[in-house]
């Protein structure tokens, strides 16, 4: 089973906000992973599943959903996957209201972003996100700069936060 294409199918029902499609198709798609022991299948149909609990502001299974994919991309020593999938979580924190574990998770992301090529968008993401945990819990001067980070990044590609 090529599930890059079940993914992108399950994908395009998200877009189209045909989300119990999108979830039904990652979940078949999971089933037929773990039956052929495929990680990375796993890991993409789980992607599907938490994006879709997060697009239907589900956002505690969202975020426990996230949590079992970071594992899989550990083991399959996928670092880039594993730090997305790690920002994936310390948003769900922030937008739980957990503004401590969302700054956990996203520093490490920040310091491993800095460390490796990164696209730059991805980069600004992580950037925005770890801003916002930090001006959450009163650390302000620290906050901006990455905010500023973020907003420099974004603007190099027309977008425009403050509109």
């Amino acid at each position: 089973m090529d599930f890059q294409s079940v993914y992108d199918q399950a994908w395009q029902l998200r877009n189209e906000e045909a989300y119990d499609k999108a979830n039904a198709l990652a979940h078949k798609g999971l089933s037929r992973a773990k039956e052929m022991d495929d990680a990375l299948g796993q890991a993409l149909m789980l992607k599907i599943i938490a994006q879709v609990h997060h697009d239907n502001n589900e956002l505690d299974l969202a975020l426990k959903t996230y949590k079992k994919i970071e594992p899989i991309y550990i083991d399959l020593k996928m670092q880039p996957q594993q730090m997305h999938a790690l920002r994936h979580i310390g948003n769900l924190f922030l937008e739980l209201g957990k503004a401590e574990c969302a700054e956990k998770c996203l520093v490490q992301v920040v310091e491993n972003y800095e460390e490796h090529e990164t696209p730059q968008l991805e980069k600004a993401n992580a950037y925005y996100a770890y801003a916002m945990s930090l001006k959450k819990r009163g650390k302000t001067d620290e906050a901006s700069a990455y905010e500023e980070k973020s907003k420099d990044i974004y603007n190099a590609y027309g977008i425009d936060l403050d509109s």
